[in-house]
């Protein structure tokens, strides 16, 4: 398997794999890394942050190959492993390729949110089912539901009797609402 990359071609490590035994590594590897996620706390700063910036965007991208451009006119291609909710990324079987063009690869890469500029999410992946679906399985905040106190019954109840009063009056032919 081969990946286009701007204008360069890049050779897919997996098949450089001489053996079973480096890809279980990979593979425990892999699941190392999304154990860590789940038995990590989640602070309310990163939900925060996960549910007002696109980080679920990126988030939804785990286990997808795909490209990240950094700011130093680099970027790296690999399979998204982890992100958490400062957008920090962890990936495997990365290929980095600088400024000047050098490609070098590596089994894990971590970048720092501070130098992502762009993250290319797949065509085959609409961005907005992506954040649909990533923000749907997430618990809101809970809130209570107030008892009505009298005052706003009251409101509620003439302002049903007026809207009723309304409509009585707009189906009656030859009458007006503003007489």
């Amino acid at each position: 398997m081969f990946w286009h990359l701007f204008g360069c071609m890049v050779v897919d490590l997996t098949k450089k794999f001489k053996n079973k035994l480096q890809k279980q590594k990979l593979n425990n590897r892999i699941q190392y890394f999304q154990k860590s996620i789940m038995e990590r706390p989640v602070s309310k700063r990163e939900k925060y942050f996960y549910r007002n910036n696109l980080v679920c965007v990126v988030k939804s991208l785990e286990g997808i190959y795909t490209t990240i451009d950094l700011r130093n006119e680099t970027y790296v291609t690999g399979k998204i492993v982890r992100v958490d909710g400062f957008m920090n990324v962890d990936m495997v079987d990365a290929i980095f390729c600088d400024s000047r063009g050098n490609y070098r690869a590596f089994s894990d890469f971590f970048i720092n949110s501070r130098t992502i500029r762009y993250v290319h999410v797949p065509k085959e992946y609409p961005a907005m089912q992506m954040i649909e679906m990533q923000l749907g399985g997430m618990k809101g905040a809970k809130t209570k539901k107030k008892p009505l106190t009298f005052k706003t019954s009251r409101a509620q109840k003439y302002q049903k009797e007026t809207l009723q009063a309304l409509a009585a009056a707009q189906s009656q032919p030859g009458t007006s609402a503003n007489s």
